[in-house]
């Protein structure tokens, strides 16, 4: 072999390089994840900065990338041919030197290069910064042509633009930070929680109107003093002719220093009331909540009348989970008995339940009390049964309104309608 074949091999492993490096960086910026790079340029990385800006203009890039990439590859091509003609002397040499081509570019130049992109695209991206800026100033040129022609195409065919990253997108990454280790199982939850903060309504959180404890400005101080002993609530709405007439709200702090022991008027500590409704976001009633200096909102309905309560407590629980202290009493609200038995509330969140029996199916109610009601068409009595796909529900605890507890029994349906059969 001259001299001369031997420059061309070495030019066309330099070829085969530089379509390896395009390949591999087209790869790295298009999977870059941003917020990596962010950190990276908090924590003091001033190549990150240039990293950003490159990924954040993309599609500038990806002009540069790909003709480099296909000037490398039809340099490669054009050059692997003119040698193998040569060398084979023969029109064979055409038909060897595209196979020859196409392996080693396939191999070398994207395959390879690109998985490697893959697996570290921050890493990769940082390191190719400088060398992908040398190549944007000189292809510059070309860069502004197919850049303009590019802009033109786009004004022809026009698009809908999608955000970067959905909700959706979003918590799965969050899935997946947690199966990887980057987060606990608390951080991923609460992440979570904060992310479905936004679509709450308080439809979803407040106390119904049947749980709801209050008193009449009428009322005797022993009675108000009784009503706050026995819920230990802070806080508990004051009506005047009924709880449909809620006036205001007296925190227990200042009924026992102000009016029990001041004797002053109990209406000199009736806070104004927090009207809002069913249907309100929760995100906007926090702010509400804030601007008011307020810790409980009274829900009302469509004619006026009082739905329930929701305070600051019940907003907080949507973010972190339960709030306990010292003097609540831990109710359980669904309890598994056996294999096959569970012990719910009335009040218990159906969607909840119906997750722990993995029956996949929403319905228009929200509750466990609901959910028997509307199956059973009326208020049930104790020891009332029904049945429900694969569940034998037994009411065990209803008073004149609403159903308060039930056992739910999972039953193999195929296995007892073989057994009555035969």
């Amino acid at each position: 072999m001259t001299q001369t074949d031997w420059i061309q091999i070495g030019i066309l492993i330099g070829l085969i390089f530089l379509s390896a490096f395009f390949s591999s960086t087209e790869t790295a910026f298009s999977s870059v994840n941003k917020i990596k790079l962010k950190a990276l340029i908090q924590n003091g990385n001033k190549r990150a900065i240039r990293t950003l800006k490159y990924s954040e203009r993309f599609e500038e890039i990806i002009t540069t990338v790909l003709i480099g990439n296909n000037i490398a590859n039809i340099l490669s091509a054009s050059i692997a041919t003119v040698f193998f003609v040569r060398i084979l002397q023969n029109d064979s040499g055409i038909t060897v030197s595209t196979a020859v081509m196409t392996t080693l570019v396939l191999i070398f130049g994207e395959i390879a290069p690109k998985s490697f992109a893959k697996k570290v695209p921050e890493k990769y991206a940082l390191a190719m910064t400088p060398i992908l800026w040398f190549f944007i100033v000189i292809l510059k040129p070309f860069s502004i042509i197919f850049g303009a022609i590019q802009k033109g195409l786009n004004k022809l065919f026009t698009f809908s633009e999608e955000p970067a990253i959905t909700e959706e997108e979003l918590l799965t990454y969050v899935s997946e930070a947690q199966q990887e280790g980057g987060i606990n199982e608390n951080e991923e939850e609460l992440i979570k929680s904060v992310i479905d903060f936004d679509d709450l309504i308080i439809e979803e959180i407040f106390t119904p109107r049947v749980d709801v404890i209050a008193v009449s400005e009428f009322d005797e101080l022993d009675k108000i003093r009784a009503a706050f002993k026995h819920s230990g609530f802070s806080r508990l709405p004051v009506y005047d002719t009924s709880i449909d007439h809620i006036i205001g709200v007296i925190n227990h702090k200042d009924f026992y220093n102000l009016v029990l022991l001041d004797k002053e008027p109990l209406d000199s500590i009736i806070k104004p009331p927090v009207f809002v409704t069913e249907y309100m976001k929760v995100t906007n009633l926090l702010g509400l909540l804030q601007d008011t200096k307020s810790h409980m909102a009274i829900v009302k309905d469509e004619f006026g009348g009082t739905l329930g309560i929701v305070t600051m407590e019940d907003i907080l629980e949507e973010l972190v989970g339960e709030i306990w202290d010292e003097h609540d009493e831990i109710i359980e609200q669904i309890v598994k008995l056996d294999d096959r038995m569970y012990r719910v509330k009335g009040n218990a969140e159906l969607d909840i339940l119906f997750d722990k029996l993995n029956i996949n199916e929403e319905l228009d109610v929200s509750t466990v009390n609901g959910w028997i009601l509307d199956e059973m068409g009326k208020i049930p009595f104790i020891g009332d049964t029904f049945q429900y796909k694969n569940l034998l529900v037994t009411i065990t605890g209803a008073d004149t309104k609403r159903v308060l507890e039930a056992t739910i029994e999972i039953q193999n349906i195929e296995t007892e309608l073989t057994e009555e059969v035969s």
